[in-house]
């Protein structure tokens, strides 16, 4: 629901101690003014003069030998409202400036639109999240889930051989090829932690309150973002005067969120949300077909001196039934697992953050109808980090060194062995581990400019080494407009098939037999070469307008026979206010294309786009109606077949297969050779939702219910993940597992 508080003023100290010399010394931190956190990557600008630098992920800024006089010192972050103010520099002293800057009041996606559980809410407005948060999760989840990640998309069409199996026999799944994207929620790596099918409000977990999209630019310190990288950020528990909490409920799902502590102290956080679908049944002609659930949960503890030690896990899981009115023992799931441990403080040789980290990702998919077989992925990473940084002058230092283990593990199994059938079962693993260090330097060159160089470097066990160099320039026209230009290369493991290997197997015809070990995937070391142009601009008013555009070219893939993948497109983003009415909007186009494995005279090219924008109206102070259109096409699928094998051995995994391979990941080529066409990647998709307000007081405290209802998937199903042909005289496919129109009315309680 989009629910959320009015922005706070924004505030700010001073302290000025004076010392001999003729130069000050000025710094400070800048926090959100609602929860007091710090602001990393505000820009802070002493007006008139060439010290300009960015906040620290602690929200530090510093700058030396500031001239004395009257200055304008001035703090901007996207997403909030600037704070300039006027100080009058000593001759000689140390200045500390606080700056607290409040949220923008504007609309954001409805995909990110739940209020923050202490915010005290005078009149109905945005939740006090940033608008990448909604722009970022629209993008994944359009781009893609992966959820046949792991290599069991790859590791399939090599194991069952290169015969196309009968159009009725083959499962095509939305975003089935590795995303290559590279996520971490707290530090901690996962694949798909959100809710796919739409059906639940926010697709994000309340406590995420951040959410990073890297697509070029990125610091040295990040690497494995062939496509892109995301970094997701939970909040710490807030609880002064008590715990307090949230719980919502409403026909589809159901959640909560507690959290307590105290100024200076441990802090604690825990949220716990799950799709249920119970009050359906009058709007669908067969069961529920999905199941969602997840948990979050955070620890800060004070380590003294303004150190800390932070903890987070993290767990969820989604099923989705391919037959609801028969549900099957082995429908498509996939959950994440992960956790993690990071201590953030001062040491002698600079501010540090040292974490360690695993995530484990699984995912189950049914290999064909006739005769099923059952795909079972599981990849891991683990992360150990050191990232440090140092002022050194004029100039901010970043560097650091982390290691990584990446393992995936794949299973093939059929149904148990009864009197007269067959069973069959094949495992394979694999590992690799990636060793790096990194520095960058950052520091502004002039008034106007702010420069960063860096450079990478990673050892790949058993695929060599590689160097990542980065760069950056920002230019500041005025005070509204920002032009900038990254570059970088950036490296990471990829899993895919192993074209020398042919699985091996057994097929016993009475009774099971122990699994044989086999090996039919790979770790492979893929490399991309990126630039980024961006400009920006954000008015005093809230306007804002963004346009990145970007290219790529990806190297090491084996499923393009060893050829270039290109990858080129842009992001448009925007939001105003015209009166009461705050409309935002994202426009995201993408082309990628490479020549294929047989030569140059087959190309191959697809391209893709997503149309998203919203209105938000507030009628009085207690109702808010809002609304979001979306479209998208060219959305990619991948197909995983099945076919039948002869009873007296496993089928063949010849040469034919990659070429089967590589037309699976491309629309509009066939999921599988000679069948058919993959699915229609198209929808068009409108939300509504009217929230209201309703103030109570029970047991001597203030509650808050927001009554709210909301139609999803009014025009057309974006929640569909599972494709299949079930009447092979029709070659088109049919969307399974998923929702029609549905009203949801519901309500959240603040306490």
């Amino acid at each position: 629901m989009t629910v959320a508080g009015l922005a706070l003023l924004a505030s700010v100290t001073l302290q000025s101690v004076q010392v001999s010399g003729s130069a000050a010394l000025l710094g400070g931190t800048v926090r959100d003014a609602a929860d007091g956190r710090p602001l990393g990557g505000a820009v802070v600008t002493l007006v008139g003069t060439s010290h300009s630098t960015t906040t620290d992920s602690t929200g530090r800024y510093r700058f030396r030998d500031v001239p004395p006089g009257v200055r304008r010192l001035r703090a901007l972050r996207i997403d909030y409202r600037p704070l300039e103010i006027r100080l009058d520099v000593p001759d000689g002293g140390v200045i500390e400036v606080d700056f607290r800057l409040s949220v923008r009041p504007v609309s954001l996606p409805a995909v990110e639109a739940r209020a923050a559980p202490d915010v005290e809410v005078d009149s109905l407005a945005q939740a006090p999240e940033t608008a990448p948060i909604g722009t970022t999760v629209v993008r994944v989840l359009d781009a893609g889930p992966g959820v046949a990640d792991g290599g069991i998309a790859s590791a399939a069409r090599y194991f069952l051989g290169p015969d196309p199996p009968t159009p009725d026999n083959v499962l095509f799944v939305r975003g089935a090829g590795a995303t290559l994207d590279y996520v971490l929620l707290d530090g901690a790596p996962v694949q798909t932690p959100f809710h796919l099918g739409g059906l639940m409000q926010p697709s994000l977990p309340p406590p995420v309150q951040s959410a990073r999209r890297m697509q070029g630019g990125a610091s040295a310190r990040w690497d494995g973002g062939l496509s892109d990288i995301l970094l997701l950020e939970s909040r710490a528990g807030r609880g002064h005067g008590g715990p307090r909490g949230m719980v919502f409920a409403d026909l589809l799902s159901a959640g909560g969120l507690a959290e307590g502590g105290r100024p200076g102290g441990t802090s604690w956080l825990v949220s716990l949300r799950g799709l249920h679908g119970a009050a359906s049944d009058p709007f669908l002609e067969q069961p529920f077909p999905q199941e969602y659930s997840d948990a979050l949960g955070r620890l800060d503890i004070p380590a003294g001196g303004g150190d800390s030690v932070l903890v987070t896990a993290f767990w969820n899981e989604e099923e989705v039934f391919l037959d609801p009115a028969d549900p099957e023992p082995d429908a498509p799931q996939w959950s994440n697992l992960a956790a993690s441990l990071r201590f953030r403080g001062d040491l002698a040789i600079g501010r540090a953050e040292l974490g360690a980290a695993h995530g484990r990702f699984r995912t189950r998919l049914p290999i064909g109808r006739e005769t099923p077989l059952t795909a079972d992925g599981q990849t891991s990473r683990t992360r150990l980090t050191a990232d440090l940084q140092a002022d050194w002058g004029r100039v901010r230092l970043l560097y650091g060194a982390q290691a990584e283990q990446l393992e995936v593990r794949t299973r093939f199994r059929s149904p148990a062995a009864d009197s007269g059938g067959h069973v069959f079962e094949a495992r394979q693993g694999t590992r690799a581990t990636t060793l790096s260090s990194y520095a960058e330097a950052r520091w502004p060159a002039g008034r106007s400019v702010h420069l960063s160089l860096g450079l990478r470097g990673s050892s790949f066990s058993g695929l060599g080494t590689g160097l990542s160099p980065r760069g950056q320039v920002d230019l500041f026209l005025g005070d509204e407009f920002l032009l900038g230009l990254s570059f970088g290369r950036y490296q990471q493991l990829v899993v895919t098939a192993d074209p020398e290997t042919a699985p091996v197997a057994s097929i016993p015809t009475v009774e099971p037999t122990d699994p044989i070990e086999v090996a039919f995937s790979e770790i492979v070391r893929g490399t991309a070469d990126q630039v980024v142009l961006s400009f920006a601009r954000t008015g005093a008013s809230g306007a804002e307008f963004r346009v990145d555009g970007y290219w790529k070219g990806i190297d090491g893939l084996p499923d393009f026979g060893g050829r270039r993948l290109h990858n080129a497109g842009a992001d448009i983003w925007l939001r105003q206010a015209f009166g009461a009415f705050r409309v935002w909007g994202t426009w995201t186009l993408a082309w990628g294309w490479a020549a294929g494995p047989t030569g140059p005279a087959v190309e191959l090219f697809s391209a893709r786009h997503f149309l998203r924008g919203g209105v938000t109206k507030d009628f009085r102070e207690d109702l808010r109606i809002d609304a979001e259109l979306s479209f998208g096409d060219g959305l990619e699928f991948g197909s995983i077949p099945r076919v039948d094998r002869p009873a007296d051995g496993p089928g063949p995994a010849a040469a034919g297969a990659p070429a089967a391979r590589l037309a699976s990941m491309v629309p509009g080529r066939g999921g599988v050779p000679g069948i058919t066409d993959d699915p229609d990647g198209s929808y068009l998709r409108l939300n509504l939702q009217a929230t209201g307000r309703v103030r109570v007081r029970l047991l001597g405290r203030r509650h808050v219910l927001f009554p709210y209802f909301r139609v999803v998937n009014a025009l057309d199903r974006q929640d569909a993940l599972f494709f299949r042909i079930d009447d092979p005289d029709d070659p088109t496919p049919r969307a399974v597992g998923a929702v029609p129109v549905l009203p949801v009315l519901g309500v959240e309680w603040h306490f």
